[in-house]
């Protein structure tokens, strides 16, 4: 036997037996004993409490499972069972906070355009990052164009007054134009 190889069934530089004879197949009580250095009181490995091979009085022994092949494959332990989503109570939240930075962001976006103008030749209203925008104050006229317009086909209108989009409800409602 070459130097550092053990002997079929034993650990490497021990005397220790592994589980089912196989070079490093250690149940899981022998491994907690060896790795956590518990179960035979500071005795060496081979004096150790852990009674090998194991008894009856420690249970019948499990069938170990078999080794898939394909996808669901894993080198060790049962096979996965099928993944669920949890709920994650921070990730609205998050959602709510990477929204909520996006707009102020475009808000900051449109007012910075805006006062770059020189004070006549401001508007207050016009596009930006391809959403309109509009911060004049909004008036009856401009609420009814962009809640309930039948004489417009388009289900998003700019808003009366912010940045983006809003739904007409009239073209939702399916209600035509007037003749």
């Amino acid at each position: 036997m070459r130097a550092g190889h053990a002997p079929p069934g034993r650990l490497p530089g021990s005397s220790t037996p592994c589980a089912k004879g196989g070079p490093f197949a250690l149940d899981a009580v022998e491994l907690a004993g060896l790795l956590l250095d518990r179960g035979h009181g500071g005795r060496a490995p081979e004096e150790a409490a852990i009674p090998w091979p194991p008894s009856a009085a420690s249970g019948p022994e499990r069938p170990r499972p078999k080794r898939r092949i394909g996808p669901d494959a894993r080198p060790f332990g049962p096979p996965r069972r099928a993944a669920r989503r949890r709920y994650d109570p921070g990730m609205g939240k998050r959602l709510n906070r990477t929204i909520a930075v996006a707009g102020a962001a475009l808000v900051g976006s449109a007012v910075a355009k805006e006062m770059r103008k020189p004070a006549g030749e401001r508007t207050w209203h016009g596009r930006i990052a391809g959403l309109p925008y509009d911060f004049r104050p909004p008036t009856p006229a401009r609420l009814r164009a962009a809640l309930w317009n039948p004489d417009s086909d388009a289900l998003f209108t700019p808003h009366a007054f912010g940045v983006g989009y809003s739904v007409n409800f009239a073209r939702l409602l399916g209600r035509h134009p007037r003749p």
